[in-house]
């Protein structure tokens, strides 16, 4: 059965999300300009948090992941792929 992750993070007045092929949550809550590819900050936990069977699913060439993000009762979804060549260990 695939596994399930759902941790809150909170935007930023700095948050500019225009990277064209990548997006990071950081759990760091501040965030200068140049985090181009950033769309949330505070996040309660970083990669190194993420459960192991999550991680070692996300490490999988077959793993596609449904990120689902909402704000104020709006909600998106984006569909990537997994990868072997994601370490998952950041803070």
């Amino acid at each position: 059965m695939p596994e399930e992750f759902i941790f809150r993070c909170r935007g930023h007045a700095n948050v500019r999300g225009e990277h064209p092929s990548t997006f990071e949550v950081t759990s760091d809550p501040e965030l200068t300009p140049s985090g181009n590819c950033i769309i949330g900050t505070g996040s309660e936990t970083g990669a190194a948090g993420l459960p192991e069977a999550f991680k070692k699913e996300l490490a999988s060439e077959d793993a596609v992941l449904h990120t689902t993000l909402t704000v104020d009762g709006i909600s998106v979804t984006i569909i990537s792929e997994g990868s072997p060549e994601m370490t998952l260990d950041h803070p």
